[in-house]
């Protein structure tokens, strides 16, 4: 693995170990971990979300993956729908 690729991993852990303070686990069993640890994942991309955002490639990449779920969602038949006719 290069050392740029390495590099940007091990930022993503240790801000999870310092900031989201995932350093040990305060829960126990492997859902509620996977959990925390997704949670933290999430928090991560939030706080690197206005950097991201900045780049005109990934803010197109955004909006098609946004308009292509927005289309999906119209697409699919909703429970209320299939009540009224």
């Amino acid at each position: 693995m290069s050392q740029k690729k390495r590099k940007l991993v091990e930022q993503v852990f240790g801000w999870m170990k310092t900031m989201a303070g995932i350093r040990k686990t305060r829960h126990r069993g492997r859902e509620k971990v996977e959990w925390v640890f997704t949670f933290a994942a999430a928090a991560y991309n939030l706080v690197r979300l206005p950097k991201l955002l900045a780049d005109p490639r990934v803010q197109r990449q955004a909006t098609e993956l946004v308009l292509h779920a927005v289309y999906d969602r119209l697409r699919q038949p909703t429970a209320d729908h299939d009540a009224d006719t």
